[in-house]
Parts: C-alpha cells; structure tokens; sequence
C-alpha cells in the first residue's frame, strides 16, 4: 500500500474515489448498431368489427426483443399488397424496447375494398437497419359495411372560406359534415 502524506495528494485520491463511485452508478450499457433486435413472438388475427359476418379487420400482433440491456428505437413497417401485387398501403408504428421487458404490440388495418390481401412486416432498429420480418399472405378481407357496434359513428366536420357571393370576397365559411361511410 501507498503512504500519502502530501495534501494534494490525498485530495486528488479522494476525487479520485468519488469519481469511480459516481462511474459505478451510471449504467453503462449504451445501445448501439451491433445489438440485435427481432420478434420474440408475432401472429394475426382477423376481425368482424361491423358484425356482418365477415372478417374487415387484420390485427398484427408482436412482442420485439433486444439483446441490449437498455433503452433502443425500433420502428415496425407493415407494407400491405393487393392480389395484383400492388403496394396499396404501408403502415407504421415507433417503440422504445428494452431486453427482459415483455410487450405485446398490435397494429391493425382494414381494406376500402374486398379482396386478398398480403402483409409484409419488417423491423428496423433506431440507426434503419433491417433487424427481423416476417409476413402472412393471402388474407380475405371485406370492406366494412357499416361502423363498428362499439363505434360512436363519429362525424367529421370540415370548413374552408372563400367567396359565395357577388361581393367576390373571401369572407364566406363553407363546412362539409361526413362520416366514416
């Protein structure tokens, strides 16, 4: 062991020891781009929401997982194609995981239109690298016929201003009323 006798000395060792405490309190783990990322566990499942006794609704639901012990960005895309191929629709969600923690999240669509639909999910992690995806194809869905039962049927009111008179004026208010149907 060291024998210290001089002042500075014994101050710099104390600042020394506060130091290396308020290091050991401070988690060290710090996401980064070598962390993996991918789906512990992912399904779907369908919906009659306008109880018209056909499914209108595809609900995706997953549990992403990381191999950091901290806090790291992902963003699930799901891109959604028609029986022709064609890329109707992309949706998308962003979430903060954490490795140990358990979350079931869901993402759901309904078509405009009834057909087959596929559905491509991918997740990225908060520097856009491809971590995991997965996909469910041929899926029938119908467009809803009506709102769902629990649906308060809310109306959207829209309005703009321009002239409706001879004055030729932008001082006239116009407003659109419209539901979901």
């Amino acid at each position: 062991m060291y024998l210290i006798d001089s002042k500075i000395g014994k101050q710099v060792l104390a600042w020394a020891l506060v130091f290396t405490l308020v290091l050991s309190i401070i988690p060290t783990a710090i996401s980064d781009e070598s962390d993996d990322e991918w789906f512990w566990d992912i399904e779907s499942d369908l919906y009659d929401l306008d109880s018209d006794g056909s499914d209108d609704t595809i609900e995706i639901g997953y549990d992403p997982d990381t191999t950091c012990e901290c806090d790291i960005d992902i963003t699930v895309y799901i891109d959604i194609y028609d029986e022709d191929g064609d890329n109707i629709d992309s949706i998308y969600e962003e979430y903060t995981i954490n490795n140990g923690y358990s979350d079931w999240l869901t993402q759901d669509w309904t078509p405009d239109y009834n057909g087959t639909f596929d559905f491509y999910v991918e997740m990225y992690d908060e520097w856009d690298n491809l971590e995991d995806n997965w996909s469910v194809t041929d899926v029938e869905l119908s467009a809803m016929t009506g709102s769902p039962p629990e649906s308060d049927d809310t109306i959207n009111v829209d309005n703009y201003v321009g002239p409706d008179d001879a004055d030729g004026v932008n001082n006239d208010i116009f407003l659109l009323a419209r539901n979901e149907d």
